[in-house]
């Protein structure tokens, strides 16, 4: 889709291609996740604090605007907040005299007292594990400036079973809901990327929507589809057997993450791209079935092949993989 530059709120980092999968490799490699060594931590500028009605509050800034994150090595103390902070939290708007504009590196991670939790217009990117493991948030409020949802940011969010997502909405990224209680998720209609793994592990995920107009994804036979049908992004936890639409080319790593009643998946003659972390953790999985007119994989007795003229067994089931040579990859 044509997106204007600067859709992240991220200094006109973009200048996207038509292909959606490059939206999140662009956010990937700059704007705030540059601003991280490899090893995930803050290299940003030096941390500020204000108290506001009785909650003190670290943040940075840059380009006159505010980070709200975590990371407080210095002192010991990780997160933006108290991580003993109980109840609702909202956070402010401007921190300084500057807006808050991003909920940045673990600003609440494990902040495990919290219920409820109030993001204030003009924050535009939630970055990585921007919330995780809030094992007690029932409620979060984002508000219709944001358009990224970064890696992790809500994983381990076990009570959080319903989130409104913004109208402006463009990307979720890699495990951004991992292991939350989310019964249903609803695409609005500028949401552009949603990384396979969004959702793995989200074990009351019975449903997707998408918001007309979207010209990204669809849902066809109550799976989350990419608009063009050729990529699997989310599968309901409600299914026995998955049989993926005829004209899917790519199934990724974990867009079947945790459906613990799998027990079959059909492979249409269309798909030539399996990922081999795409159904982890599916205790239930006895048998792949692929159609006989696929060109790349095969099964047999429920096993799955490459196909001729290779011949090397890629899966047994799960639990277990195996592996006919250390140099085969799929």
């Amino acid at each position: 889709p044509e997106v204007e530059d600067d859709t992240f709120g991220t200094g006109g980092l973009f200048s996207w291609s038509k292909k959606h999968e490059d939206v999140w490799q662009s956010l990937s490699s700059g704007g705030y996740w540059k601003n991280l060594d490899v090893r995930g931590l803050a290299a940003s500028p030096k941390t500020k604090t204000q108290t506001v009605k009785g909650l003190e509050w670290r943040y940075t800034v840059k380009d006159g605007e505010a980070t709200v994150e975590g990371l407080g090595i210095d002192d010991g103390q990780l997160s933006a907040i108290p991580e003993d902070t109980s109840g609702k939290v909202v956070i402010p708007s401007t921190l300084g005299g500057y807006p808050v504009t991003t909920i940045g590196y673990e600003a609440f991670y494990c902040c495990d007292r919290l219920t409820e939790i109030v993001v204030q217009n003009g924050v535009r990117t939630i970055g990585f594990e921007a919330f995780a493991g809030c094992g007690q948030v029932k409620k979060i409020v984002l508000p219709s400036s944001l358009r990224s949802i970064g890696e992790f940011a809500f994983e381990g969010c076990s009570e959080l079973r319903s989130i409104e997502l913004p109208a402006n909405l463009v990307a979720i990224g890699p495990e951004a809901f991992r292991e939350s209680a989310l019964t249903e998720v609803s695409l609005p209609a500028k949401v552009a990327f949603v990384s396979p793994s969004a959702f793995a592990d989200c074990g009351d995920l019975l449903s997707f929507k998408v918001a007309k107009g979207n010209k990204s994804y669809k849902v066809v036979k109550g799976l989350l589809l990419t608009a063009d049908g050729e990529e699997l992004a989310g599968i309901p936890r409600g299914l026995r057997v998955l049989n993926v639409p005829e004209g899917v080319k790519k199934i990724e790593n974990g867009v079947g993450c945790g459906i613990d009643i799998l027990e079959e998946i059909h492979l249409p003659a269309s798909v030539s791209r399996f990922d081999s972390s795409a159904f982890l953790s599916c205790a239930s999985l006895q048998a792949y079935v692929v159609d006989g007119e696929n060109k790349t994989y095969k099964s047999v007795d429920g096993f799955l092949f490459w196909a001729k003229p290779y011949n090397f067994l890629i899966f047994k089931f799960y639990p277990t993989i195996e592996y006919t040579s250390s140099s085969t990859r799929i």
